[in-house]
């Protein structure tokens, strides 16, 4: 069987970053339709407490009177613009006289390369907002990602204990380090299979799947009710559209009980791995699940030729518009990723680090993280993103009314959420682990060499990650 596609590549960018210059486990309860999450949130509201002139870490106040900090973020359209209000917001009213200069290179990925790129010019921005994995790449290849615990308890400086505590556990722990804070939580994303319920129960079936059993005999029926039809244009058609997002397969493997984090690695092969592909290659080869002509996913859903697809939370809005295109009166709802072992929806989120300039600056930085990080600021930012709330206040103050219904049925899966892999090795995994997805779906290998594709995906992982960060 030939080799991953992205093997040479991924060497190419590799030698090139070196010459210039712990996944969290997906376990869950059965979902279910209706009510609320078992997460409790406080019920005050948390005050930030403003600086008084006491010096902290070494800081004279008056140090940070007119003050310039970077800061470089990857959003764009609507959270670009509310970004562009608020950062002007915090030059004008902070009372220490902190001044931000933003920079929104329009992608993460761009946010990546700018920012090793100014730290091979020895010119690193003072915040960035970046994925977790990054800011750990960062911090175990240059040691430049500031400890924020000693700014958390300053003195005039810290953040409320009430407010530590009012965030969703598992997203405020992302960043924690050898008891080290490396990033606070900025937003948080999940993926998940948008879902036809109208169609589903012309077909029968009165209730989302919640097993792989469930999911297969769905998708199964979608596909047979084009083959009762006079046009054999559209007989592979109906059921799952096959997407090998990184994320997705990640979600899969896990639903079907795979725990990838190894004391020294990953492993993603075994039995519960071979059972997580055989199902996805199964779904494919009875053509309960089809490859796509195009990457967009949202039109064959909304012109009723998927019955489910993978969409991120961020692109809701998108795929609104597409199903009100279409003309589409049928109503859809968002489901976990159902397995043999588990129904999982996982996160994937961006977080603010602060990497080290002078104290001066890092201070600076860490007052204006804080700030960002105000219920009132989450919620302004959260009404924009269309994501996860990440605090009990954030999604106290935002109007779920005026998002989209499914949107708010997220938020009773609350208890489904899992992170992807937190650390800096995910990095080089990510474009692997989707090119095995390539390989199992879209490439065709027999059935019989999906041990050996697995066990060459774990190889390619561990020689991988010896070269980086």
């Amino acid at each position: 069987m030939r080799k991953f596609r992205i093997l040479y590549f991924l060497f190419v960018v590799m030698g090139l970053a070196i010459s210039a210059c712990a996944p969290i486990r997906i376990t869950s309860t059965p979902a279910v339709e209706t009510g609320q999450s078992t997460k409790s949130f406080a019920k005050t509201t948390p005050t930030i407490v403003p600086a008084t002139n006491v010096p902290v870490v070494g800081v004279d106040p008056a140090a940070l009177n007119e003050l310039q900090i970077q800061f470089i973020h990857p959003w764009t359209g609507d959270a670009l613009d509310e970004l562009v209000l608020m950062v002007d917001e915090f030059n004008q009213t902070n009372e220490w006289g902190i001044h931000v200069i933003m920079t929104a290179p329009g992608s993460a990925a761009m946010v990546t390369s700018k920012t090793w790129e100014g730290i091979a010019n020895q010119q690193p921005p003072n915040v960035m907002a970046a994925p977790a994995s990054f800011i750990l790449a960062v911090d175990e290849r240059e040691g430049l990602v500031v400890d924020l615990a000693p700014f958390l308890d300053a003195a005039g400086y810290g953040f409320p204990a009430d407010a530590i505590e009012d965030f969703l556990p598992l997203f405020w722990d992302e960043l924690m380090v050898d008891d080290e804070r490396l990033g606070i939580p900025a937003q948080q994303s999940a993926l998940l299979l948008a879902y036809n319920k109208t169609w589903a129960e012309e077909l029968g079936f009165l209730a989302p799947p919640s097993t792989d059993e469930e999911f297969r005999n769905q998708m199964c029926a979608a596909n047979a009710s084009f083959l009762k039809d006079d046009d054999t244009t559209n007989d592979g058609l109906g059921g799952w559209l096959i997407n090998t997002d990184p994320v997705a397969m990640l979600s899969w493997l896990t639903a079907f009980g795979v725990d990838p984090r190894t004391s020294d690695g990953y492993r993603f092969s075994g039995e519960a791995g071979e059972a997580a592909f055989g199902f996805l290659q199964a779904l494919k080869n009875d053509s309960c699940a089809w490859v796509g002509r195009t990457d967009h996913d949202r039109a064959y859903f909304a012109n009723r030729q998927a019955l489910a697809v993978a969409v991120w939370l961020q692109d809701l809005p998108a795929l609104v518009g597409d199903l009100e295109r279409a003309g589409s009166q049928d109503e859809w709802t968002l489901i976990p990723f159902p397995g043999g072992a588990d129904q999982v929806i996982t996160a994937a989120g961006i977080a603010y680090a602060v990497l080290q300039n002078e104290p001066a600056e890092d201070l600076a930085a860490w007052l204006f993280i804080r700030w960002l990080s105000e219920p009132a600021q989450q919620a302004r930012l959260l009404d924009r993103f269309g994501t996860l709330p990440l605090s009990g206040q954030a999604e106290a103050l935002v109007d779920w009314d005026a998002q989209s219904p499914q949107l708010k049925t997220v938020l009773q899966y609350r208890d489904l959420l899992g992170l992807q892999p937190v650390d800096a090795d995910w990095m080089v995994i990510i474009p692997v682990l989707e090119d095995a997805g390539w390989q199992l779906l879209k490439a065709d290998i027999p059935s019989e060499q999906i041990p050996q594709l697995l066990t060459e995906l774990d190889a390619l992982i561990l020689e991988l990650a010896e070269r980086y960060p």
